[in-house]
Order: C-alpha cells, then structure tokens, then sequence
C-alpha cells in the first residue's frame, strides 16, 4: 500500500475502500433499476438516495463511479424505468407536481449519466 499525501484519501488504501462502496452503491443503484415496480414503491425513495448520494460524493471525489455500467446501457435503464415511472404516476398526482418531480429526476438521472460518459471516455 503506497502513501503519497497527508490527505484522508491520499492513499491506496483509501482508494481500495472507496471504490469498494462506490460499487456496492452502484450494485444496489441497478438491482432497484432493474427491479420490478421499484417505481411505486419504497425502492424508489432508496434509490434516489443513493443517486442523491453518489452525486455528493462525486462533488468531494469520493465516489469513484468506476463500476457504473457504459453510459449506453446506463441510459437505457433509465428510460426503461422513467417510462414505467410515467404511467405509474399518471394516477397518483396532478400534472404539475409530475412534471416538476419529472425534472428532478431526469436531472438526478442525467448527472449520474455525465460520470459514466466519464468512465466511457477513460
């Protein structure tokens, strides 16, 4: 294990650990993607929490993001999911609350999508 920095994470070591939770974060990330109804029921508020907190890791250089799938396939989970998102919530609020949610989402979505075009590109 090689040090290089004062740093908390200027270290192999420290990289070890935090590639290691970056992906189980990202292991759980796709199990909800991929999940049946995970847009209608509590596997939702997980796994905005988890985008939510990739994302703030990603702003410190914590989340190495490296286990995320290529932005090709990343990106078609996502539609897949938004469109079983859309007509689940076509019932459940009013056109602008969607909307608005919609944004958020696609938003969350569409920064997460920004770190795998990252890794593509490496």
């Amino acid at each position: 294990m090689g040090t290089w920095g004062s740093g908390n994470l200027d270290s192999d070591g420290a990289l070890d650990y935090r590639d290691a939770w970056s992906e189980k974060m990202v292991f759980r990330m796709l199990e909800i993607l991929k999940s049946d109804k995970s847009w209608e029921d509590d596997k939702y508020h997980e796994l905005f929490m988890l985008v939510e907190w990739s994302l703030a890791l990603r702003e410190k250089d914590i989340f190495g993001g490296y286990s995320l799938p290529p932005s090709e396939e990343l990106n078609s989970l996502f539609q897949t999911w938004l469109a079983h998102w859309d007509v689940y919530c076509l019932g459940l609020a009013g056109p602008g609350f969607k909307a608005e949610r919609l944004a958020v989402i696609e938003k969350s979505f569409e920064q997460l999508m920004q770190i795998a075009k990252q890794n593509d590109e490496d």
